[in-house]
């Protein structure tokens, strides 16, 4: 589960020891790495859980990822929101509220991988893209969300 955690094709399978001798770094893909991962979302859940620092690192690397399509969990009143952005016009998709951080993480980690996720609330489209725009108007948005804000507008502008 650890491998799971670090949820980047290339430190996971450098953790898991595999190699795909097809790959220019032999970086076998999402994937082909998401077929490796046989525990269920309660077991993902309790390992962070166990793991106190895991759901910390776990939301920085969201705050990190810039490649869309990607998953990504927002800080919203209350919660958390994990989703899947697929860039314009599609934007947010596949939307839950999580009431905290370690069910968010596992949210996010599973939906990086492709597995089955975890149950939790699910938002609208229209109100995941109301909180998303909230968030960055809010004076204590986190610089990694404006950073997403800045990169998500940039690749708006580049694809019209």
């Amino acid at each position: 589960m650890a491998a799971a955690c670090l949820v980047h094709p290339y430190e996971s399978s450098r953790a898991l020891g595999i190699h795909d001798e097809d790959s220019a770094d032999g970086t076998p893909s999402r994937e082909a790495l998401g077929e490796q991962f046989t525990f269920s979302a309660e077991e993902l859940r309790e390992y962070i859980i166990d793991n106190p620092m895991r759901a910390g690192e776990i939301r920085d690397r969201a705050l990190d990822n810039r490649g869309i399509p990607a998953p990504y969990i927002l800080p919203v009143e209350g919660g958390f929101q994990v989703g899947w952005y697929d860039g314009p016009p599609k934007g947010n998709k596949e939307v839950f509220f999580h009431r905290n951080a370690e069910d968010a993480a596992t949210d996010y980690v599973l939906t990086y991988w492709g597995l089955r996720r975890l149950n939790g609330v699910p938002v609208s489209h229209r109100a995941s893209e109301l909180s998303f725009d909230k968030c960055l108007r809010h004076r204590d948005a986190s610089v990694g969300a404006r950073l997403v804000h800045a990169v998500r507008a940039l690749f708006e502008k580049w694809l019209r």
